[in-house]
């Protein structure tokens, strides 16, 4: 079995041009026996580094994360370098998605939180083989919110999306605090980082974005739409390119060279490169 570690995030402000607030999940997906290796890692690593068992790591530490708050920037970074080689190392394939709120859901979901979950469910499925099949295991939601998440999850995974059956994952989502396990933690640099970079970010985002790039599963040469998913593509589709590389924007395996002339970022990426969002 697979197992698909996800938790959300949010840009309200984005600094990059022509970008919306943004909402997006994301995470991991670990093969089944590599999961119990990875955590103990991960908790060896957060002991190494001082931060105790009841302590998470998060991409943005709070109060309730002051040992990871501590560390300096260039210890900080060098935490989540290894957390993320560690990731690496045990077969984790990063995928995430982002939807911007100004625009037009893809699914036609009731919000785009729940757009971007069923985005999300169609490329774990995408990313695990049908046998053995895997579970999602997804951050708890806010308080009174999850309920709604899990119902919507449960029909999903009894109904399918718009393009997918979701047959490679029989047992849908169950929740947990993210606090009780170190792969959500993993989940989170992914996908909080990863938003932030979209969204602009260029303090802190772009050094761990770079070692969560060789994580981002990959089709067809590309990563675009796969292990990174920006909706609206006929806004973001350049992003690709200038984020991650890729030289070719793959729709029903027909390849467009990138970046695509008359859409935005044809000729860069619209960074403020002085701004923190």
């Amino acid at each position: 079995m697979y197992f698909a570690f996800a938790d959300d995030s949010r840009q309200a402000t984005p600094s990059r041009e022509k970008t919306g607030p943004l909402v997006g999940i994301g995470g991991a997906v670990v093969p089944g026996d590599q999961v119990a290796s990875l955590e103990r890692s991960l908790e060896t690593l957060c002991a190494k580094i001082g931060i105790p068992r009841e302590q998470q790591f998060k991409w943005s530490p709070g109060k309730r994360e002051a040992a990871l708050k501590a560390l300096t920037g260039e210890q900080r970074l060098a935490f989540f370098t290894e957390v993320l080689q560690l990731g690496g190392s045990h077969g984790a394939q990063a995928i995430v998605v982002a939807e911007d709120t100004s625009r037009a859901k893809a699914q036609g979901a009731a919000t785009h939180e729940a757009d971007a979950v069923a985005l999300f469910l169609e490329r774990a499925n995408n990313a695990i083989p049908s046998q053995p099949g895997g579970l999602v295991i997804a951050g708890a939601p806010g308080r009174g919110t999850e309920g709604k998440f899990l119902a919507n999850c449960i029909r999903l995974r009894d109904e399918g999306t718009r393009y997918s059956s979701l047959f490679a994952l029989p047992l849908g989502v169950v929740t947990s605090p993210s606090r009780h396990i170190r792969c959500l933690q993993l989940a989170d640099v992914i996908v909080s980082c990863t938003l932030a970079r979209i969204a602009g970010e260029f303090n802190y985002s772009p050094a761990v974005f770079e070692h969560i790039r060789p994580l981002f599963r990959k089709e067809l040469g590309r990563i675009g739409g796969v292990g990174l998913k920006i909706h609206p593509d006929y806004v973001y589709a350049n992003l690709y390119h200038w984020l991650l590389g890729d030289t070719h924007f793959v729709r029903a395996s027909v390849g467009t060279p990138l970046p695509i002339k008359g859409r935005p970022f044809e000729s860069d990426a619209g960074e403020a490169t002085s701004v923190r969002s």
